[in-house]
């Protein structure tokens, strides 16, 4: 028995140094994420010719000002999206300063929380910790998400608050944990459900998405229990364990609804189109769907759900010549180490996964398909790469997982710091097009691959006006 209880007392030892350790990694990867957001974040600044037309970077030119309507609740003119990154935006407004810090510091601190939480889902889901290292650096690496990091789009906010929901979900679902914890942690994990989809509905879409596939785990998952009352009623093992299936969805889903709810507050008291009655407030949930699902003119940057993973058509936020012989440019393109190697890291994943029954690989390679190929069926009239920004997240983790289960022993490690060390090399090549960095104006060339990654970007001149931005 003393034997048993030393055992016990050891391994509970380790598994806090192993937990202390994990949160330190956490924290260190936040803050070089949040090194590489906000190191220039107020630029491109404003007013770089003048025309404060050309102040805003991409679609910052239609969060912004509806954002800055909503101070003092004057309006709300961007009625396709929800209201809570724009609430966001015009809090950081408030705090900050009507200019491009103050426009984008929230969403960068959103976005930046990105990498320590796919590093604590990993984790969380029981992926070796140098595998989870990589594949946090890759999210880091993939380029894209710095570039939204640093633009004041809905994206950076709904995306964050996500990936916090994701953590928090897998963080609640541990077996060790108490039924108090679980509960707290699948509450706190509706609330960030709730401000995601607040935020853009398709955060909200791909939370659902997630409670889609651990549904399907636990009634396909064989035990004592073989009807599906049973199992729905019935504890699941591995995970929350000590509460009845359905109460888990339940407890998330019931504070998910309250927090998205209570992000529509505003609507009540504007000035002009206000709401007054339940009636109004569902009224401003159709117009969203209505005017999400409305056909759009074409647009230049324009591309298919399919034609995304291969980066057809990367997106020129930002393109001016500055005036001192050389350009600043916003380049939207994904990194290419990260983004098609991240392709055969999901088949890999897929196929070893199910060869072998390894739950981690497939969850992977299903979040990834799940979150993409969901736009497949969404009835959105017009797509964008950065459509593709949920899905991308995964690549980072595909990639590492694929390593530790396929690489040999001794070959692990080099493996892993060869992705890394490439990454980082195509990082470095487009950092100056992915930060707006002056450069030579026969430069940005040298950053198109394919004739179509031209399309629709200005001539570089100080006449030319801002690349057309994606909504209305």
């Amino acid at each position: 028995m003393s034997f048993r209880m030393g055992s016990a007392r050891v391994e509970g030892m380790l598994s806090r140094e192993s937990a202390r350790i994990d949160w330190i990694t956490g924290g260190v990867l936040f803050t070089i994420m949040l090194a590489l957001a906000f190191i220039r974040i107020d630029h491109p600044p404003a007013s770089i010719v003048g025309d404060p037309k050309l102040d805003y970077v991409f679609d910052e030119a239609h969060y912004v000002p509806a954002a800055k309507n909503l101070i003092g609740f004057k309006s709300h003119h961007n009625t396709e999206h929800p209201l809570f990154a724009k609430e966001t935006i015009a809090a950081s407004i408030m705090l900050f300063g009507d200019n491009p810090f103050g426009w984008r510091v929230f969403g960068a601190l959103l976005m930046s929380c990105c990498v320590p939480a796919i590093f604590g889902v990993c984790r969380l889901l029981s992926l070796a910790r140098p595998a989870s290292i990589l594949a946090a650096v890759l999210l880091m690496l993939d380029q894209t998400s710095l570039v939204l990091a640093r633009t004041a789009m809905l994206d950076p906010h709904s995306i964050g608050w996500f990936m916090l929901f994701l953590v928090t979900l897998a963080w609640s679902a541990q077996q060790k944990r108490s039924l108090g914890w679980a509960i707290a942690g699948l509450a706190l994990a509706g609330v960030f459900m709730g401000f995601a989809a607040a935020a853009k509905w398709m955060s909200g879409i791909n939370a659902v998405l997630v409670w889609v596939g651990v549904t399907v785990w636990r009634l396909t998952t064989d035990d004592r229990y073989s009807h599906f009352g049973e199992r729905i009623y019935a504890p699941f093992k591995y995970a929350w364990p000590r509460m009845p299936t359905f109460l888990a969805p339940a407890i998330c889903g019931f504070f998910g609804l309250i927090a998205y709810l209570g992000a529509f507050w505003p609507v009540f008291f504007l000035k002009e189109g206000g709401v007054h009655d339940l009636a109004g407030f569902f009224k401003v949930q159709l117009t969203i769907y209505e005017r999400s699902a409305l056909p759009l003119a074409h647009h230049p940057y324009q591309s298919l759900w399919w034609e995304w993973p291969l980066q057809f058509q990367p997106i020129w936020f930002y393109f001016k010549d500055n005036g001192k012989g050389a350009v600043e440019a916003v380049f939207y393109v994904g990194n290419f180490v990260v983004y098609w190697a991240g392709l055969v890291g999901v088949a890999a994943c897929m196929a070893r996964g199910l060869m072998r029954m390894d739950k981690l690989l497939v969850a992977i390679a299903i979040a990834y398909l799940s979150f993409w190929l969901i736009w497949a069926v969404i009835p959105k009239k017009i797509g964008f790469l950065y459509y593709y920004a949920p899905a991308s997240l995964m690549l980072g983790p595909a990639i590492a997982a694929a390593i530790d289960r396929l690489a040999p022993d001794r070959w692990r490690t080099i493996v892993m710091g060869a992705a890394a060390a490439l990454a980082f090399i195509n990082f470095a090549w487009f950092y100056p097009g992915l930060t707006g960095l002056a450069v030579p104006k026969s430069f940005w060339t040298k950053w198109t691959l394919a004739p179509n990654w031209v399309t629709g970007h200005p001539d570089p001149s100080p006449a030319s006006t801002l690349p057309l931005s994606s909504t209305p």
